[in-house]
């Protein structure tokens, strides 16, 4: 398979662990607050520009085969889009992180969530 997205289970990212080796570029999404992100939109392009890959992940982790040369990565999540640049070699195994500012929505002290009522 050229990619491979998910992640989302711990079955999944076992699984996806085991072959992990056999793609040249390994990405991974998450919060800066620590949880796995999934949904993120990720676009790889080569030296030139020309789109290599363009695909929403089903999870945080992305596995993708790549030929020799040097590619950047896009991604982008809730408005925010960060890039990053590799250079694949023979026999590589690159691992990517990007980190996004998560939302989460907190209640304040005492407050109650009313969605019962309604």
């Amino acid at each position: 398979e050229p990619f491979v997205t998910g992640g989302v289970s711990a079955d999944e990212r076992e699984s996806l662990q085991k072959v992990r080796t056999k793609y040249a570029l390994f990405v991974q999404t998450a919060a800066k607050s620590g949880p796995f992100l999934a949904d993120v939109e990720v676009q790889i392009s080569d030296k030139a520009g020309k789109p290599v890959l363009n695909t929403k992940l089903d999870g945080p982790w992305l596995l993708v085969n790549l030929k020799l040369g040097e590619y950047k990565v896009t991604a982008n999540y809730a408005g925010k889009t960060q890039e990053k640049w590799t250079n694949i070699h023979r026999g590589d195994n690159h691992e990517m992180v990007f980190y996004f500012d998560e939302r989460v929505d907190t209640l304040k002290k005492g407050e109650k969530l009313d969605i019962l009522s309604q």
